[in-house]
Formats: structure tokens, sequence, C-alpha cells
């Protein structure tokens, strides 16, 4: 009797301790193991455990929009890299845009970053043209066949608004749209403020005028004399459905307010420095007296010191 009690009592240690075990497995897998990892990494359905060591790419932005002109930074993340090496490459070309550090094209406007800590590689590609629209593939060498790859996609803005957003009232808007094409420039292009169609009047001051110069149309936005109501988003759009934007402020500024270079300014800014400067030379005016005042103790200090040298020679 006792030994059968002896046996289920361990039969159910056991069972209690595999159970323990498994919840604690599980448990840890289920932590530790995401249940799916993205490109470059394992199904966790297809081959079981995760594999810590294989190169897997982290999400990041995938689709990222440029003007003409601006600079365009394409970002790939890989974990567990190891002694592989990252490439990208645009995917309507057959060589490689960079491998590794290195940039493999004669294109000095492209180049590439590593940064340690995000384990971040980005392609990046000054003075963008919108020939560099497309899609580019950040790639991992390995021996398979199909290279892991992750995708990220450049849309290159064909229009761009450029002006003074900051006017004051009375004073010139100046506004000018560069629409380029892919690759001819398109047949026109049109302005509009808050969503209404802007045309030329010579009455209210407003003038539109377009030109074509080495395939990119031209067109710019006068408005002579600029009153409040002139404050908003201004957008040029093309005929291929296209378009930039710019918010213009129109400034009431009063002629009792401070600018800067106005004689006004001016005192503001001398009588605040020489508040700054009565309260710096005050400052260093009293440590210089502390300091003369202690070197006058201890020259005092000094001087007594040796007296009492000389009288204990003396006796």
């Amino acid at each position: 009797m006792y030994a059968d009690m002896a046996w289920i009592t361990l039969s159910g240690s056991v069972t209690w301790s595999s159970s323990v075990l498994y919840i604690l497995l599980i448990s840890f897998l289920g932590s530790a193991t995401p249940d799916y990892v993205p490109t470059g990494g394992i199904h966790l359905s297809d081959r079981g455990l995760y594999n810590p060591d294989q190169p897997t790419f982290t999400e990041t932005d995938r689709n990222i929009t440029a003007g003409p002109g601006d600079r365009a930074v394409l970002k790939c993340r890989v974990e567990h890299l190891g002694t592989k090496t990252v490439t990208w490459r645009k995917r309507s070309e057959a060589h490689p845009l960079t491998i590794g550090l290195f940039t493999f094209v004669g294109d000095t406007r492209i180049s590439v970053d590593f940064n340690q800590r995000t384990n971040e590689w980005s392609l990046i590609i000054q003075d963008v043209k919108p020939t560099d629209e497309g899609l580019y593939e950040c790639q991992i060498s390995t021996k398979q066949e199909n290279l892991p790859s992750y995708e990220v996609k450049l849309n290159v803005k064909t229009v761009q608004v450029l002006g003074t957003d900051y006017v004051e009232l009375g004073s010139q808007i100046q506004l000018m749209c560069n629409a380029t094409g892919k690759p001819t420039p398109p047949h026109d292009v049109e302005w509009y403020k808050d969503d209404k169609k802007i045309n030329s009047d010579a009455q209210t001051g407003i003038l539109i005028t377009k030109k074509i110069e080495t395939k990119v149309l031209i067109s710019v936005l006068v408005i002579k004399r600029s009153k409040v109501s002139d404050n908003g988003l201004y957008i040029c759009r093309s005929s291929n459905r296209d378009s930039g934007h710019i918010k213009v402020h129109v400034l009431n500024v009063s002629t009792n307010n401070v600018k800067r270079g106005t004689a006004s300014g001016k005192r503001l800014m001398a009588s605040t420095g020489n508040s700054a400067c009565r309260i710096t030379c005050g400052s260093l005016h009293f440590l210089l007296t502390m300091i003369i005042s202690i070197s006058w103790i201890l020259q005092g200090l000094s001087v007594q010191a040796g007296h009492q040298n000389q009288s204990l020679k003396q006796r």
C-alpha cells in the first residue's frame, strides 16, 4: 500500500514537473520567438524554432517621396547580419548601386551610410532627379539563388513650388512653380488658392506667366500688393495630376513693433547689452575684489610667519 502511494506520489511529481517545464518552455518560446519573421527570417510553422543568427529585416518606411533637387534617404534595417554583406540596387537596373560601404557606380550623387546603433543601411541620393524614381532593393548576400531583399519605393515629385512664405501686408507675393516631366514636361499648370483657381487679373494686381526651359515648365504667380485675404495655401497643379504647394502668411506689421535693423530695435539691443554688461561687470568687479583681499591676507600671514621664524632663531 505504501509502495503504491509512493509510486502515485512520484508519478504525480513527475507529471507536475513535466507540466511546469512544458508551460515554461511554451512561455519562453512565445515571448522570445515572434509568430512571423520578416523576409530573410524563418517562419515557425515551416521550420520549427526560429534561428536568431539568421539575418532579418526590420520594418522601416517603404515609401519615400522627394522633390527634384532634394536629398533622398532610403533605409534598410538588418538584424543579425554577421559576416554577410548588404547590397543596394535599383530593380530596373542589373548592376548594384552599393556593396557594403562601397559605391559601385560612377554617379557621385549616390552613397551609402551605416548606423551601427540602429543597424540601418541607408542609400543616399543627392540632387534627386525624376529618373531616380522607382523601386529599390536592399539585399543580403547569401549562397541562396534567390537573395533575401527589402523593397523601398522612391517617388519623385514632378512639381515644386518655391517662394517667400512670410510677407508683410502690402508687399509683393511672388511664387514660382517648376514642373518637370518623365521624360517631357506637362502641357500646362494651374494655380489654386484654398482649392479655388487663380487667374491673371490686372485690376487686382495678379499676374501669371509661363515658359519652358530645358524640359521644365516654369510658371510664376505675382500678387503686386498683398492683402490679409491673401493668406492661405497656394497649389500649383500640373496636367499630369501632380502638384506642389506652399503656405503663405501675410503679416500685419504695426509701425510700433520692433523689427531687426530699425532704430528702435538697435536701441533695444543696446539697452539689453548695457544691462548684461552691468550684471557681468559687477560680478567681475566683486570677484576681483575678493581675489585681491585674499592675496593681501595671505601676504600678511606670510610676513607674520617670517617674523616668528626670526624670533625663534634669535632665541
